[in-house]
């Protein structure tokens, strides 16, 4: 699937207020989506994604992290994990891993990734 597909059917999966994580105490829902401007690290206002993680703490999801974890993901035998998204995005990582696992539900949820041992696989 192209990243374009594949970003229509994270808009059309991931709404305000879905948790992404039902497992978790908080359920990560997603606070805000597009055309919510990120302006955490060097996001620099771009649309994309924020999502609370735990009591009082949340995490942006730009959009351009999404494609840049989904084109890597392609070019790594269609895999996302952690090593991937270290590698891209370093910083916000380090502050909270939390980056991991969104960014992977939201894959899952949309149809594009099943969770597997290690990451997901694109579908």
């Amino acid at each position: 699937m192209s990243w374009e597909e594949a970003l229509v059917e994270i808009k059309k999966s991931i709404t305000k207020g879905l948790k992404l994580d039902k497992a978790s105490n908080y359920g990560r829902p997603v606070m805000d989506i597009p055309p919510f401007a990120c302006t955490t690290y060097d996001f620099k206002g771009e649309e994309g994604y924020k999502v609370r993680i735990g009591s009082d703490s949340y995490i942006e999801i730009p959009i351009s992290m999404l494609r840049n974890c989904y084109l890597t993901a392609i070019e790594n035998g269609n895999v996302y994990n952690t090593s991937i998204m270290y590698s891209l995005y370093a910083a916000p990582v380090a502050q909270h891993g939390g980056y991991v696992h969104v960014v992977g539900r939201i894959f899952e949820i949309a149809g594009l990734a099943n969770r597997i041992k290690g990451g997901y696989s694109l579908i």
